[in-house]
């Protein structure tokens, strides 16, 4: 289920300042972000989590990829677990820390041992199987939820970490574990529950899609996984926002679904309730009628994401493919009130409980209803299919 592997890490002494080789996953790595990150490092994993025209099927990056093993300025460790901790403030200012293990994660159908919480992209999986088939390899990590009660006493640190530096505002630390007693605990601890895919959805099921395509087993069947308790993780759930350039905006429409009111805060504090910011106009305050949201699965009823989905957009004339995503408040704001007829609907952050709840139930949120913070950095640990 969960088990330690050997490890790729940046060497120093070739590629100098190792923070500055990692990146942000993926998907939150926008045009001007890679810029800054490719140009911070030669070594920065920028320069191969994401396609260019050129290559879009990532077969001149995974030769880069393989020039910096030859070349010693990434080195294998021996069988290890590495305990991660990333400390920030979240939005109200209080400091927090997330903490889990890296290791390897089966990768196996969805089932009652690994849950699924949101919907995914097509898109999105079929870049991510490009970047996978070419690398043979994770580059980035993806994060999931353990239910055992027992992983959070077996990851606690001991001693100082073997690296730590800050990045974008987060303290990042690294301990790998290399003790067989403490392997063998981390293991137990993290084979006794169910894992809750939290963040990297795309990723897991582009693994489960390369695995299906593949003859025999091997390294493809586990993937790089940041591996949290469920209870107290220390990670945030933070909303997607959704923005559309046209709409149909009847305030009388509003009515038959939702109490309509003046907004007085641009991100509602309530699960389940919307802000809808038009091109023009005040911001609306929209709380769900129980009569428009009653057929929908009760994990769904304290979804914002979910009610925008099934009981606003028919009333917008919008569906999903009008979306844009955008985790930023003011971001949010700024396009809709830049944009030329359409708007932004602004949802509260679905609860971990409901995330919790959904998963055990088998039911999945729309596509980017959860952004969770902070981000671990691709690039501190590589898993390849030959460890």
């Amino acid at each position: 289920m969960f088990a330690p592997f050997e490890g790729l890490r940046f060497d120093p002494n070739v590629v100098g300042d190792v923070a500055s080789a990692t990146s942000p996953p993926y998907d939150v790595i926008d045009s001007d972000l890679r810029a800054q990150l490719e140009a911070a490092s030669p070594y920065n994993m920028a320069h191969l989590l994401l396609p260019t025209d050129e290559d879009s099927e990532y077969v001149q990056r995974a030769s880069v990829f393989r020039s910096w093993i030859d070349s010693g300025a990434l080195r294998r460790d021996s069988a290890s677990y590495y305990i991660y901790e990333l400390t920030y403030e979240d939005r109200a200012g209080i400091t927090r820390t997330g903490s889990g293990v890296l290791g390897s994660l089966a990768v196996m159908d969805f089932g009652e041992r690994i849950l699924p919480h949101e919907e995914t992209m097509a898109k999105h999986t079929t870049d991510r199987l490009a970047n996978l088939t070419a690398m043979e390899a994770n580059l980035d990590v993806i994060l999931a939820l353990s239910s055992s009660p027992d992983l959070a006493q077996a990851i606690a640190p001991d001693g100082e970490p073997a690296l730590s530096f800050t990045a974008a505002d987060v303290e990042h630390r690294l301990y790998p574990i290399t003790d067989p007693a403490r392997i063998e605990a981390i293991t137990a601890a993290a084979s006794s529950g169910a894992v809750s895919i939290a963040d990297g959805h795309h990723r897991y099921t582009t693994a489960l899609r390369y695995q299906a395509a593949q003859s025999s087993s091997g390294g493809w069947d586990q993937i790089l996984t940041l591996l949290a308790p469920a209870a107290g993780s220390g990670f945030t759930v933070n909303p997607y926002h959704r923005t559309f350039a046209q709409w149909r905006l009847d305030p009388q429409a509003l009515h038959t679904a939702f109490e309509v009111s003046p907004a007085s805060d641009v991100v509602p504090a309530r699960p389940g309730d919307l802000v809808v910011v038009p091109h023009l106009g005040g911001a609306l305050q929209l709380s769900p009628r129980p009569e428009a949201i009653g057929g929908l699965a009760n994990s769904w009823q304290q979804a914002s994401a979910a009610i925008a989905r099934e009981v606003l957009y028919p009333l917008l004339e919008v569906n999903e493919a009008d979306a844009d995503y955008v985790a930023d408040d003011e971001a949010a704001v700024d396009r809709a009130r830049s944009g030329s007829g359409g708007g932004a609907i602004l949802v509260a952050p679905v609860t971990e409980e409901a995330i919790a709840e959904a998963s055990e139930a088998g039911v999945r949120f729309p596509q980017k209803t959860t952004f969770f913070v902070p981000k671990p950095r691709a690039g501190l640990v590589i898993r390849t299919f030959d460890s």
